[in-house]
């Protein structure tokens, strides 16, 4: 479920850039309730469990990308309405043995440390098993870098990064695929932002940056 793309234009593109097999992919736009047609949401999980029982073992990985869109009204800085949504989401990933990616936008509070950088309410990360930073290099605007928030599953995680290349398909339509690079990546999501912060005050001294869209504290 991705609502900021087209399938025909930009994740079809993609997934086919980085290889996929597309007998593989579904996309939840759209579900049926009471005789009408209507966009997917968090609240539709019995759906998706359905569809899931219907094709067993088939199906690794949902993505929701980006989670505010599928909130079905609910407020999305609020614990309790985000916790309701993402506990039936959890009970579904290990009944059908999936893993659940949940893609979120940070917020504009540049001094928080990492952890309080996402959208919306807290809940969010506290009841993530493994959540990610992804930002911009300082150093290297063409450049991500991943950081993990905190990890309740595994040890202590190094970072990666990666860049993003032009894919030109054979048909001709240009996309676009993700290039990691070999060597692991030992910044933390909070130094990652720290970094930021300090590039984003020496480019941009005034109060408000125009070209960041953040308060910045420029001397």
């Amino acid at each position: 479920a991705a609502a900021e793309d087209a399938a025909a234009d930009t994740k079809v593109p993609r997934l086919l850039a980085a290889g996929a097999d597309l007998s593989k992919v579904a996309f939840m736009d759209l579900v049926r309730s009471g005789g009408r047609q209507r966009y997917f949401t968090l609240s539709d999980v019995p759906v998706l469990d359905g569809l899931l029982s219907q094709h067993p073992g088939e199906f690794g990985l949902l993505i929701v990308d980006p989670i505010g869109a599928y909130m079905g009204g609910r407020d999305s800085h609020k614990d309790s309405d985000v916790r309701e949504l993402l506990r039936p989401l959890a009970v579904l990933a290990e009944k059908h043995g999936i893993a659940v990616l949940l893609i979120a936008h940070l917020n504009k509070a540049s001094m928080a440390n990492a952890m309080n950088r996402i959208t919306g309410s807290g809940a969010f990360v506290a009841a993530s098993r493994l959540p990610w930073l992804v930002a911009k290099d300082p150093q290297d605007p063409n450049t991500r870098l991943m950081a993990p928030l905190k990890s309740n599953i595994t040890e202590t995680l190094d970072g990666l990064s990666y860049h993003v290349e032009k894919e030109v398909l054979p048909d001709g339509v240009e996309a676009s695929r993700i290039c990691w690079h070999d060597l692991p990546m030992k910044l933390t999501a909070d130094e990652i932002l720290q970094r930021q912060s300090s590039h984003e005050a020496r480019s941009c001294p005034s109060a408000w940056c125009m070209s960041c869209d953040s308060w910045t504290a420029g001397s």
